[in-house]
């Protein structure tokens, strides 16, 4: 009998084992609060992929097994592809240490730039401000209606959650729509930390700054949009911390705790709505909420392999492809994903229509193979380093504060979807570009206008 089948305890163990060193450094060295993309793409890979794990290798949710007819079967994840899977877990946090280790190393000297408020901040929150106004109305022109208040008033539950997804992943214009509902809402409450910080104290209408950027999330009734906005301003003052010379295990206090389960309240009531049948029991309910937040990118990741055996590589055909200069139709893997483990998986609720996003590595894997698992991942943390020293090279008050935040937040997720929806992302490279731009014009401006 394989030791995948016997022991997946002891496979959780070494898991951990290797990813423990990264956890350490990540809570207790100021420097990596201070390097948020760093930090938070090490935290995102262990929450999303390894942690998640154990709900995949103690067999509480199902993954696809071939049979010798060739028909596939649900059966426990642990008798089939949990080796190959182990070792895509060890292998992307080695990769991890091999180009990040180095990085860190070498950063250890450097001193944070001291943050000052200057006038351009504020110009830049009230643009960002208005520019979320504006998608937020044009949302409304073309959906006609805030999907928060269907839900308030009971029209969205299990039965036309299809409807949901329709109106928000199911448009085309959808990632534009996104910039109102999340990214210009985390830069401004990101600014307003900054802010706060670089004068000492939270005034009264940083509050409120940041309590208006909580609703634009919300308005779309999104399982996780409080959760979003609640990482974008932990990171944001994780920064503060490194800033301060702490680490951010000096930010686990009762009251960060307490603010962090407040947070899920949001998500647990949506889920509660989205998924729940009479016949759940608590302990079900629960158990299924876990698996939605961190077991499912992990079964993601594992099924990565039985996906490979069922259809064969994708040779790249995930890759966005921009006005046909690739020589393929773009596969849409997240669907795909969703088919394959919805037909088959029993108990994680998969079955409902919609995407199951696959981490970074994984799709690589689908498209290449061993070697495709390895560029993805390489890529992948090559292009965090790079972020993350053009951010601490960046000399643009607390406007580099919200895009270090953003951009660690965007790698906190990673883990959670592609690789190309997260760094390598054309909308999000023209908001950091954007948002560096208005600061600096700003900044002119203001240097013109003093005698």
């Amino acid at each position: 009998m394989k030791i995948t089948e016997s022991y997946p305890g002891l496979l959780f163990l070494l898991v951990l084992a290797v990813y423990l060193p990264g956890l350490v450094a990540a809570v207790r060295w100021p420097r990596l609060a201070a390097m948020p993309v760093v930090t938070f793409t090490f935290l995102g890979m262990f929450l999303f992929t390894a942690a998640g794990s154990w709900q995949v290798m103690t067999q509480t949710h199902y993954l696809p097994r071939l049979t010798s007819e060739g028909v596939w079967t649900s059966v426990a994840a642990g008798t089939v592809g949990s080796g190959a899977f182990v070792i895509m877990l060890l292998v992307q946090a080695l990769l991890f240490y091999a180009i990040a280790g180095p990085y860190v190393y070498l950063k250890r000297n450097v001193a944070a730039a001291p943050l000052v408020i200057v006038p351009a901040d504020v110009i830049l929150r009230r643009i960002l401000a208005l520019a979320m106004v504006a998608v937020l109305f044009l949302y409304y022109l073309k959906v006609g209606r805030f999907l928060l208040f269907d839900l308030l008033a009971g029209k969205i539950n299990r039965i036309n959650i299809l409807e949901f997804r329709a109106l928000t992943y199911g448009l085309k214009e959808y990632p534009f729509f996104r910039l109102g509902f999340l990214v210009f809402p985390a830069l401004i409450a990101a600014l307003s930390v900054g802010m706060a910080s670089a004068r000492g104290r939270m005034k009264v209408s940083d509050f409120l700054w940041i309590a208006a950027c909580l609703v634009p999330p919300m308005l779309l009734a999104e399982k996780a949009a409080i959760l979003n906005m609640s990482a974008v301003l932990f990171i944001a003052y994780g920064i503060h911390l490194g800033q301060q010379g702490r680490a951010l295990g000096s930010a686990l206090n009762g009251k960060i705790l307490a603010a962090i389960a407040l947070a899920f309240v949001p998500t647990a009531a949506t889920y509660f709505v989205y998924f729940n049948t009479a016949s759940d029991s608590l302990r079900e309910v629960l158990s299924q909420f876990l698996f939605r937040i961190t077991g499912v990118y992990s079964q993601a990741l594992a099924a990565t392999v039985g996906f490979v055996e069922a259809h064969g590589y994708l040779h790249g055909t995930t890759l966005p492809n921009l006005k046909g200069l690739l020589p393929h139709e773009r596969f849409n893997l997240e669907s795909a994903m969703q088919l394959f483990l919805g037909g088959l998986e029993v108990s994680s609720k998969a079955a409902v229509a919609g995407a199951t996003p696959v981490p970074a590595t994984g799709e690589g894997y689908v498209n290449f193979g061993w070697p495709g698992f390895v560029l993805f991942g390489a890529v992948s943390f090559l292009c965090m380093v790079l972020i993350q020293e053009v951010l601490l090279r960046l000399r643009a008050g607390a406007s580099a504060w919200a895009l270090s935040a953003w951009y660690g937040y965007l790698g906190f997720t990673l883990f959670t979807t592609s690789l190309f929806a997260t760094f390598i992302s054309l909308i999000h490279t023209v908001v950091a570009v954007g948002v560096i731009a208005l600061w600096h014009l700003g900044g002119r401006f203001f240097d013109r206008k003093q005698p």
